[in-house]
């Protein structure tokens, strides 16, 4: 992410847990420093989109979960999705660290060949009273920067989950109604914030 490491901090660039580690701390301090923020969907958006959405490789992810209508698709309509996209994943995201902010999220070593182009990083939040929440960051190295594709929240990946719910949606609607239903679901986002990915209940 560009916004999320200064130009002198190129060795976390080379690796994915530190990368990960920083981005997402910077966000959870921010959080820290300033409660309000957590009830202000729109700071908690601009703080990921600073911080986290450099890291993520929104193409190759909505390529994925869109499977055989990626390749049908108009170059506008791809566009289209992306963004749409993008926007409810920021939202998603943003409103899950608010939620866990004051819990201690730990990075655990790489087990990945640090020489690979393809990493699976871990981690979890930990939490008083109750078991931690598991997180697992798939990870691939492009242009020398790592970049998410996936995230696994206690065994379930986030991106085969879209791929399920958008292969059924498309082929119910459509490509264009698909995009539709997106940003009229990011329009109401703005007014109720969705539901964290990972709920304190979840774990227990």
């Amino acid at each position: 992410m560009s916004g999320l490491l200064s130009a002198g901090s190129a060795g976390a660039q080379d690796n994915p847990v530190e990368m990960l580690e920083v981005a997402t701390n910077r966000v959870i301090a921010a959080l820290e420093r300033d409660p309000a923020i957590k009830q202000n969907p729109a700071r908690i958006k601009a703080l990921v989109n600073e911080f986290i959405v450099p890291h993520i490789d929104f193409q190759t992810l909505s390529r994925w979960v869109l499977g055989k209508y990626w390749r049908s698709a108009s170059d506008a309509q791809r566009k289209a999705f992306v963004a749409e996209f993008q926007e409810l994943m920021v939202n998603t995201y943003g409103i899950s660290l608010a939620e866990y902010s004051d819990q201690k999220l730990v990075f655990l070593p790489l087990r990945t060949d640090p020489d690979s182009n393809s990493a699976t990083v871990h981690a979890r939040f930990e939490q008083s009273g109750a078991p931690p929440v598991s997180l697992i960051y798939r990870m691939h190295n492009r242009n020398k920067h790592w970049l998410v594709y996936d995230l696994v929240i206690e065994g379930i990946s986030f991106a085969t989950t879209y791929r399920t719910t958008f292969g059924s949606e498309a082929r119910q609607v459509g490509m264009q109604g698909l995009i539709d239903r997106l940003v009229a679901k990011n329009h109401e986002n703005q007014k109720h914030p969705p539901e964290p990915l990972f709920r304190r209940d979840s774990a227990r």
